[in-house]
């Protein structure tokens, strides 16, 4: 950042500030995250077209969920190497077991 001629106070350089055709109120919403509402998958239950739904779930590891089955529990991705961790991650919310 560039100092001010007499050394006191910044200068913000132009192109870092807000562009004017942005409302501020669109900069600061809050990232999307789903709501309460959404209906959880059964890990049971649903098909391959649900599966793939979830984030990170693509349709070979929607075809090792469906032939896992069942499952006593969502952690039983993780412990049969069906899911990476950090794909349970994105997943466990999303998923029940019924």
């Amino acid at each position: 950042m560039a100092r001010a001629a007499d050394g006191s106070r910044p200068q913000i350089d132009p192109q870092l500030q807000r562009p004017q055709d942005i409302p501020l109120e669109r900069l600061e919403r809050p990232l999307w995250r789903p709501s309460d509402s959404i209906t959880a998958i059964d890990l049971n239950r649903a098909s391959i077209e649900q599966l793939v739904t979830l984030p990170g779930v693509s349709a070979p590891v929607a075809q090792q969920i469906i032939e896992g089955r069942p499952y006593h529990a969502k952690t039983d991705l993780l412990e049969n190497h069906i899911l990476p961790d950090a794909a349970y991650e994105r997943v466990k919310n999303l998923i029940t077991i019924e």
